[in-house]
C-alpha cells in the first residue's frame, strides 16, 4: 500500500471548506492573501515579480504561463482581486483556443507539485 492509498488520521488533519467563514478559512486558495513571487518554479525567468491577490490567481496564472497560453495568463492578471472564482474559470480555458499550444498533461504533472509548493510557501511566508 502506498502513502497515497492510506487514510489520514483525522486527529492530524485540519478539515476546512470555503474562504469566507471558519477558523481555517485562510487555508483556502480563494482566501484574500497577497502573494508576490517570480516564476522560477516553472523555469520561466526568475527575476520578474508578479503580485497575486489570492493563491488561486497565482496557480491559474502559472498554469497558463507554463502551457504558453499568454492570452489566458493576461486575462487572469487583469481579473478583479475579489474574484478568485473568475481566475479558476479562466484557468479551465488554458490551451482551449485555436491560437494556443495544445495541453500537455505530462508537463502539467511534472510541474504541478513545484507550483503548489512555491505558491503555498510564498503565501504563508509573506
Amino acid at each position: 500500500m502506498s502513502a497515497a492509498d492510506e487514510t489520514p488520521d483525522p486527529k492530524k488533519c485540519i478539515f476546512f471548506y470555503g474562504h469566507a467563514t471558519g477558523e481555517h478559512r485562510y487555508m483556502s486558495n480563494f482566501y484574500q492573501s497577497k502573494i508576490t513571487m517570480n516564476q522560477a518554479c516553472i523555469d520561466k525567468g526568475g527575476s520578474t515579480l508578479f503580485e497575486y491577490p489570492t493563491a488561486e490567481h497565482a496557480i491559474m496564472h502559472m498554469k497558463a504561463c507554463l502551457m504558453g497560453d499568454q492570452d489566458v495568463a493576461d486575462e487572469i492578471m487583469a481579473t478583479n482581486p475579489k474574484t478568485p472564482l473568475t481566475a479558476k474559470r479562466l484557468g479551465r480555458r488554458v490551451c482551449k483556443s485555436d491560437n494556443t499550444p495544445a495541453w500537455d498533461e505530462n508537463k502539467w504533472k511534472l510541474y504541478v507539485g513545484s507550483i503548489a509548493k512555491a505558491i503555498l510557501t510564498a503565501k504563508f511566508d509573506q
